[in-house]
């Protein structure tokens, strides 16, 4: 009789092993996929809000109610003949990227020549209007002068032409 004890707790010590290798298996798993995971998530947030911003340019059509717009307005309505049919998105690009950050390269240009100080102005209203779009979206936080997506750092280069600027 106490063999057959020792048998059922053999077995119940057993089992518990193989779930606790199990356990950490899928622990060491799943962990860098949802690290992968929200990097692909942050770039495909920052290359949608990019493709808006200039499809917004490229119409030319303002939409004055909408704050994350404005800095773009003033560029429409001020220098339209520069961007308005005439503005390019190239995609976005990783830089540089660790376990805890991501730099983005997000590159703009015009068709025909270009004016530094115009797409200076433009770096800038893409940077504000980048700013506030991702600010309002969900996983996007703001602290300080950092934006992170969950514990993601996110920086943007921008660029316009040869023109560029940090965001944030």
């Amino acid at each position: 009789m106490s063999g057959l004890r020792r048998g059922k707790g053999q077995t119940a010590v057993e089992v518990l092993l193989i779930m606790a290798v199990l356990l950490t298996g899928l622990a060491l798993i799943v962990a860098p996929y949802q690290e992968s995971n929200s990097k692909v998530t942050a770039l495909a947030a920052v290359r949608s809000v990019s493709s808006d911003i200039a499809t917004y340019l490229n119409l030319g059509v303002m939409k004055e109610n909408s704050p994350e717009l404005r800095p773009l307005n003033a560029i429409i309505r001020d220098h339209g003949d520069y961007v308005v049919n005439n503005f390019v998105f190239d995609g976005v690009k990783v830089q540089s990227e660790g376990r805890n950050y991501l730099k983005i390269l997000v590159k703009f240009r015009t068709v025909g020549p270009a004016n530094s100080t115009l797409d200076s102005l433009l770096v800038d209203a893409i940077g504000k209007s980048l700013d506030r779009t991702l600010d309002d979206m969900d996983g996007f936080v703001r602290e300080g002068n950092a934006f992170y997506y969950g514990s993601l750092r996110i920086t943007l280069n921008v660029t316009v032409n040869e023109r560029w600027g940090v965001i944030p």
